[in-house]
């Protein structure tokens, strides 16, 4: 008698009931427990209406804004680089002929003095 106890306790179905009964248990712990747990933990990470949570809020607002300042002026500053180098290649290029005209005007102005004497 001793051996159908065993035999009746090893038997297909009660390893399915226990399989059953844990993949129930499974299920409870999962939605319920840990879904309080993340609820808790989700007011206390998203609760913006301590001062902290204010805080954070603002300073993230605050680094958004001055990056996207950081941004657009940098944008700003190579569109400028961009603009300037042609007029600055322009200005070299006139220099250059202002100064050989000049240079030459002087040398005509002297030349014409060399010439009367």
């Amino acid at each position: 008698m001793h051996r159908s106890a065993l035999e009746r306790l090893l038997s297909p179905w009660v390893f399915v009931l226990t399989g059953i009964f844990f993949n129930i248990l499974s299920a409870l712990i999962a939605h319920y427990f840990i879904g309080l747990n993340n609820d808790a933990i989700n007011l206390m990470d998203r609760d913006r209406g301590n001062p902290l949570g204010l805080l954070l809020d603002v300073s993230a607002a605050a680094q958004a804004a001055i990056i996207e300042s950081i941004n657009g002026t940098y944008l700003q500053t190579i569109e400028l680089h961009e603009a300037r180098m042609p007029l600055e290649s322009d200005n070299s290029r006139l220099f250059s002929i202002a100064i050989f005209l000049q240079v030459t005007g002087l040398i005509l102005v002297l030349a014409r003095d060399l010439r009367s004497n």
